[in-house]
């Protein structure tokens, strides 16, 4: 015993627990200095050239519910640094921006370009990468304004559904980092996800108390409010620039996502089916798994993107009868030669919309050009020289897409 409490280590240990003990022990909690940021909100106000900043703030307050620790603050300004500032002006505080989840830009922003309306947040070294970007054609203030409790949260949903959409073919995920990425490449082009508000009684969701109309005990003293929640349709906008050109439907987006490796999930519904098992049939197929291969190469003077898509489908739903009364077997093959060739056509179909979309508005968003690059980097830069300033334009692109059916 006495042997360590003469060791030179333990006496230099002592020393340093006795010298930040009480600074540990009275050092302000950082809720106390600082506004910890959840989601943040972006109107532009073309009207005003304006931007009105929304935070959705948490404060934790040991006696007091979840629901009473949300809170939205908003301030209007020319920048978003000075709408933060006023912010920070009038509740005392510091905002901080560790745990934030969702950006949520309005059309008008992602309009005007939101690259500049991003610049103060990227620059904050407590910033995350890995906020995501969503876009909606409501109010982004609203739609913070509509959460009632953390558990239904703008941060708790997107957290879900937008971690969902990242392998999901028919939704898009992008955030801070993987878009600074793609702004700062050639092309320059993203997609980045749209979100809308309906009611919640629209969508099966049962009003509950606004917040602070309860007490603490979480008694409602005030009438029952009209909640609204988010819903992802699927729909995304295409970005150039930073700049919205063109808003894309769920069909559309799926159509790019057939070129993206990191999409391997979905559902389709293929409609009035009729063969020799399905009568007029609405067929649900469940894409259980996508594996995608990307090559290029130039077939004499003309560059081809051939893309491979394997399927691996199951029959998830049959609306209507089948011509038989065979019961289900889970070993029997549903994927008749109809069904597969409709597929086929669906797919291909949102494929080639895609790849329109892209020549239409010069968006080398599949990266075609640096595939082509990487496979034939001497003959790819031939062709850029020659050719016009639309470089998909002369790009073939092909889709060999191969079905395989899980049982």
């Amino acid at each position: 015993m006495k042997k360590i409490f003469f060791n030179k280590y333990f006496i230099v240990l002592l020393l340093l627990m006795i010298c930040f003990l009480p600074t540990a022990i009275t050092q302000e909690a950082e809720s106390e200095s600082d506004a910890i940021v959840t989601a943040i909100g972006i109107d532009y106000l073309p009207q005003e050239d304006s931007v009105e900043l929304s935070f959705q703030i948490v404060v934790p307050t040991p006696s007091s519910q979840y629901s009473q620790q949300l809170s939205v603050v908003t301030a209007k300004d020319k920048t978003v640094a000075r709408a933060t500032s006023d912010i920070e002006l009038r509740l005392g505080k510091y905002v901080s921006f560790p745990h934030c989840k969702v950006i949520v830009f309005n059309e008008e922003a992602l309009n005007d370009g939101i690259e500049k309306h991003l610049d103060f947040v990227i620059r904050n070294k407590a910033n995350g990468n890995n906020i995501v970007l969503l876009g909606t054609n409501d109010s982004a203030k609203e739609m913070l304004n509509s959460i009632s409790d953390i558990d239904n949260s703008l941060y708790f949903s997107v957290s879900n559904s937008g971690g969902f959409n990242k392998e999901y073919v028919r939704g898009t995920q992008i955030s801070l980092g993987d878009f600074y990425k793609k702004y700062q490449s050639e092309d320059s082009t993203c997609l980045i996800g749209n979100v809308s508000l309906m009611p919640a009684k629209d969508v099966g969701m049962v009003s509950i108390p606004s917040i602070g109309s309860g007490d603490s005990k979480g008694n409602s003293s005030g009438d029952l409010k009209e909640q609204k929640t988010i819903v992802n349709k699927g729909e995304s906008s295409l970005l150039k620039n930073g700049k919205k050109i063109k808003s894309l439907t769920s069909e559309q987006t799926m159509g790019f996502n057939w070129f993206d490796k990191s999409s391997t999930k979905g559902f389709l519904l293929i409609e009035d089916v009729d063969d020799e098992l399905y009568k007029k049939a609405n067929v649900g197929v469940e894409l259980e798994r996508k594996d995608t291969l990307i090559k290029a190469y130039f077939d004499g003077e003309i560059p081809v993107c051939k893309v491979t898509t394997k399927l691996y489908v199951r029959v998830a739903e049959i609306v209507e009868n089948i011509k038989d009364d065979r019961i289900y077997n889970e070993n029997h093959a549903y994927l008749t030669k109809e069904l597969e060739e409709k597929i086929r056509t669906r797919i291909n179909e949102t494929f080639n919309d895609a790849v329109q979309i892209a020549k239409e508005n010069n968006t080398d968003i599949m990266e075609a050009g640096k595939t082509l690059n990487k496979y034939n980097h001497k003959k790819f830069k031939e062709y850029k020289e020659k050719a016009s300033e639309n470089l998909l334009k002369d790009i073939r692109f092909v889709h060999d897409l191969i079905i395989k059916e899980r049982m």
